[in-house]
């Protein structure tokens, strides 16, 4: 190591690879269109790395090769500046993304930090060279949720300013050289998230998912998603159980823990697959999903504060909850006169019916994987979705076929409803919420 010189960033692009144009798309474009969109992208990605090196030349560090989408900086003279110039190059992004970012969706970056420093060899051949230090914090970057920092515990043991702005990482399937790393518990914003989460507590805010694409985005792609595949979404899937309180989310945004029926749901949903060693859960603010959820398929089961997610999703579905000027949330399906909207999701108990939506879409956060969203205005609403869901895991064909008489060509959207009794009133909500049988309501394709 070179005296004086410490810490080795490696920044990467996240979602680049669906920003850049592909081959097929430059020859499905017209010149002038082509012209201009690759204009955008060389000048953004340009600016993008002026950027670069400035935040790092900023901390007296130096940029020691660009691979690809891959920064390699070092030269730093003590471990906190190269920490400082990684939270620099987040905090930075956010305006970036918002005045110079000329591409349909923001540019967001995975950045690992590691100690050590590297030589000067020419600038050729450092593409070529190998180091464990490159090794290990290549590794980092590849296991750092999006917009955020993961550093190597002998990073995090030789800060001296700011190790409070790291919290244990829980991310699965760490490489050996990620094991005991830490994540910073800021994180980057985009003008698409930002919105999302003006009801949010800080502490919320700073762990919900970056919401890495735009709506434009997700629907020019052919939908190949419908129920009859939800078995092989469940394989590998991280599921997010409900927090469950008594206020709305404008009126209170912080949340008490509870196992409820959203907990039933996952219960039998891990049931109907015999245990998939592959699938997660979590219940907390979104720490875990800020680890998990943006590598994988993700399953969200209802209760208020969840259905955050329900808000953001709604920017890339048709179909869902609507958020209302008072913060209250309404199940929207089209039907025949146009959209129609389920009663008003104000107490578990306040209506005289429990609907419960489920919705398989493309993760918002992530559109290379699945989101399966299971949601309902009632606890007793979310049971019979999860119902639902547990019956398509066993039997897609004969729950589909069943359903309607004559169902919809490939759904992926299904409002249902607990089977009502005779006799049922709204209040007995608390003594009958264990319910079996539900009917399926309204079944539709995004």
């Amino acid at each position: 190591m070179t005296q004086g010189s410490d810490g080795i960033l490696n920044i990467d692009g996240f979602n680049w690879s669906a920003l850049k144009l592909s081959e097929a798309d430059r020859a499905g474009l017209p010149s002038s269109i082509l012209e201009a969109r690759v204009k955008a992208e060389h000048d953004t990605f340009a600016q993008y790395h002026q950027e670069i090196r400035e935040a790092v030349e900023g901390h007296r560090g130096r940029v020691w090769a660009t691979i690809g989408d891959c920064t390699i900086a070092c030269g730093f003279p003590n471990i906190d500046e190269a920490v400082a110039a990684a939270a620099t190059i987040q905090r930075r992004l956010a305006d970036f993304n918002r005045y110079h970012n000329r591409l349909s969706s923001p540019l967001i970056v995975r950045i690992g930090v590691a100690r050590g420093d590297l030589p000067n060899i020419p600038y050729k051949k450092r593409g070529e060279h190998s180091a464990p230090e490159l090794d290990e914090v290549g590794h980092l970057q590849k296991d750092c949720p999006p917009g955020r920092i993961r550093i190597s515990r002998a990073v995090f043991e030789a800060l001296r300013f700011g190790p409070r702005d790291f919290r244990p990482g829980l991310a699965s399937d760490l490489k050996s050289k990620s094991t005991g790393s830490l994540v910073w518990s800021q994180r980057s914003w985009t003008p698409q998230d930002e919105k999302y989460v003006r009801i949010l507590s800080p502490r919320q805010q700073r762990s919900f998912p970056i919401i890495s694409t735009s709506a434009s985005d997700v629907h020019a792609k052919p939908s190949d998603l419908d129920f009859s595949s939800i078995r092989d979404v469940l394989q590998e899937a991280f599921v997010v159980v409900g927090e469950t309180r008594t206020e709305l989310p404008h009126e209170s945004p912080v949340s008490h823990l509870a196992a409820t029926s959203d907990a039933v749901g996952v219960i039998e949903i891990f049931g109907a697959l015999q245990s998939s060693s592959k699938m997660l859960a979590g219940i907390d603010e979104w720490v875990d999903s800020e680890d998990l959820a943006t590598q994988r398929n993700l399953v969200i089961i209802g209760s208020p504060v969840v259905n955050i997610y329900a808000y953001a999703v709604n920017t890339v579905t048709s179909a869902g909850f609507v958020q209302e000027p008072d913060g209250l949330l309404r199940i929207r399906v089209p039907d025949q006169q146009g959209t129609r909207l389920f009663p008003k999701a104000v107490e578990h108990s306040s209506f005289d019916r429990h609907y419960g939506l489920v919705v398989l879409a493309r993760n918002p956060i992530n559109p290379k994987c699945h989101m399966l969203w299971i949601a309902g205005i009632s606890g007793m609403a979310t049971q019979a979705a999860s119902r639902f869901v547990r019956d398509l895991v066993l039997n897609p064909t004969q729950v589909l076929k069943a359903s309607l008489g004559n169902p919809v060509h490939k759904p992926n959207i299904a409002v249902v409803a607990p089977h009502w009794q005779s006799g049922w009133q709204a209040d007995d909500y608390q003594g009958k919420w264990r319910v079996n049988e539900y009917e399926i309501v309204w079944l539709g394709v995004q």
